[in-house]
């Protein structure tokens, strides 16, 4: 994981990738922490955080609905 962390230069890096990696291997603490960064940086893949069925096991983490919240989806 740390070598995914750090790709070559000029590689753009999706946060969202990383957190479902992350969550893959149930580091949620840096699940979490990707996610606030897709946030931050705008990641186009943000769109699918609310269905993504990886993420089902996540859905009732305070950090990860924190940053659905943020996203304000329509309910």
């Amino acid at each position: 994981m740390e070598r995914l962390e750090h790709p070559p230069e000029g590689i753009w890096l999706d946060p969202v990738s990383m957190g479902n990696a992350y969550v893959g291997v149930g580091d949620i603490d840096r699940a979490a922490m990707w996610y606030q960064r897709g946030l931050d940086e705008r990641s186009p893949n943000m769109i699918y955080m609310r269905t993504h069925p990886a993420l089902d096991g996540v859905r009732d983490e305070p950090r990860f609905a924190n940053v659905l919240r943020a996203m304000n989806f329509p309910q």
